[in-house]
């Protein structure tokens, strides 16, 4: 009994970790304790335990106005990351440039663990970009346009086996519709594209087109804009998403 308690405390305390990094890229910018505990709903007093150790091991900095962000120790972690992945810094700096010619918000994300994730974002000061709450964060790929793109499955039996029980209801507790997921699986890979409004965010549509390194390394481009831009917006950020991204297919398949 008492091993099992051990590993619900350090269960625990990976979630308080893996919050307090979670609010770090929300915020994108340092935080003090009492931001981190408005982010994170963790007490004060548990914060300032846990960022003392994570500052002495250097996965978090302490800055001299008391506030706190990502450390070296996790810089390095990332590199080494990117090492065995260059093509992500190509795909990183692509979302970047889209960004500047669309003024939209751009995301790169991928399929992890049955779950949909940002890993890239830019969001430009302009009119028509959107800033989201969910780099980083793993969400139900079936609410997402790159869902479509990225889902290896394309029936609805092959839906219903392979994906999360939680995954086939929409966030408002309503069963999707199979069939017809299955229907816009593949009209998406058809077209290598696909725009939706997703219900994490009901105010914005996304366009997605895929870009695949592997079978197994699969990845999306995406533009995010708000539901009230005009149609050429929509129109312009369609033909730079395409025109970037077989770009960037063909520069990487060399």
């Amino acid at each position: 009994m008492q091993a099992i308690d051990k590993t619900k405390g350090r269960m625990a305390s990976v979630e308080i970790i893996r919050a307090i990094f979670n609010a770090f890229a929300l915020e994108r910018k340092p935080c003090n304790v009492k931001r981190l505990e408005q982010l994170t709903t963790i007490p004060k007093s548990t914060l300032y335990k846990f960022m003392r150790c994570l500052v002495d091991i250097g996965f978090v900095s302490q800055l001299s106005d008391k506030s706190y962000f990502v450390g070296a120790k996790i810089a390095i972690y990332g590199d080494l990351y990117h090492g065995e992945r260059p093509h992500l810094i190509v795909l990183k700096q692509v979302i970047r440039d889209l960004a500047q010619k669309t003024g939209c918000t751009t995301q790169l994300c991928t399929y992890t663990r049955n779950k949909y994730m940002v890993i890239s974002e830019c969001v430009p000061k302009t009119e028509y970009a959107i800033r989201s709450e969910v780099l980083g964060q793993r969400a139900p790929i079936t609410w997402t346009a790159s869902g479509r793109l990225l889902l290896p499955f394309e029936t609805r039996e092959k839906l219903f086996r392979g994906l999360p029980k939680e995954d086939l209801k929409m966030p408002d507790n309503s069963p999707i519709n199979l069939d017809g997921l299955a229907a816009e699986i593949v009209q998406a890979k058809t077209e290598n594209f696909f725009q939706y409004q997703s219900p994490l965010n009901m105010v914005c549509t996304c366009m997605a087109t895929l870009v695949a390194i592997s079978d197994q390394e699969r990845y999306t481009m995406c533009v995010s804009l708000p539901n009230r831009a005009p149609i050429d917006v929509f129109a312009h950020a369609k033909k730079q998403l395409m025109a970037l991204a077989a770009e960037t297919s063909q520069l990487l398949r060399r």
